[in-house]
């Protein structure tokens, strides 16, 4: 590997250097921790920065011979996660049910837990059926190997092999259905909130 003396430098290990600080250019740093974030901002960051790894790619900036695959499909995956979790913890608070932190990866389990809840909390049968065909997204998602996009070999050691409908994958297909899918969720989220806006302010007005 020809490094230049500047790259060599900048690949050097240093005393007492910091993983997690302030640096140049100031307009790369980011304050962490200034305001109580939900779970939807994690996914829209996770999405965000999957679509722009495909738009590299797309413009020649980065080549898939690189592996980014890989953590492309652990972002977008991650992204719709987080969005289920959001969901299923924002329902349950619109619907004055137990207050619930979801846990595990499985994408199927989580839809199981939110959609129940969202067709309770729905108005419209019509919004009822938007339901069915993000199940069938999610279906597909969840027949994705979870350990692929994360590690060659799965916890007994043997190799991760995806299913033959995964044998391969187009970018821009993945990266418009994960975008659908997502903005299906999105706009459940948004639902909740707005009616969770609007009990709260009847309850204040009452």
């Amino acid at each position: 590997m020809n490094l230049t003396e500047e790259e060599r430098q900048r690949l050097e290990l240093r005393d007492r250097d910091s993983l997690f600080g302030s640096g140049d250019p100031p307009r790369l740093s980011v304050p962490v921790g200034a305001a109580n974030l939900g779970l939807h901002i994690y996914s829209r960051g996770f999405s965000d920065a999957a679509d722009a790894i495909v738009e590299c790619i797309t413009q020649g900036h980065l080549s898939m011979d690189d592996g980014y695959l890989f953590p492309l499909i652990a972002l977008y995956r991650h992204s719709i996660e987080l969005e289920l979790k959001s969901l299923i913890i924002e329902t349950r608070s619109l619907l004055d049910k137990e207050p619930e932190v979801p846990t595990g990866h499985k994408i199927l389990p989580l839809w199981e837990k939110a959609r129940p809840l969202l067709e309770e909390a729905l108005a419209e049968p019509s919004d009822r059926k938007n339901l069915d065909h993000i199940e069938e997204y999610l279906r597909i998602l969840h027949r994705m190997p979870y350990a692929f996009a994360r590690y060659p070999f799965d916890e007994k050691g043997e190799r991760v092999v995806p299913p033959e409908e995964f044998k391969e994958i187009n970018l821009k297909t993945l990266k418009d259905a994960m975008n659908r899918l997502y903005s299906a969720l999105r706009s459940l989220s948004e639902y909740v909130f707005i009616m969770k806006d609007f009990k709260s302010d009847a309850f204040r007005d009452y």
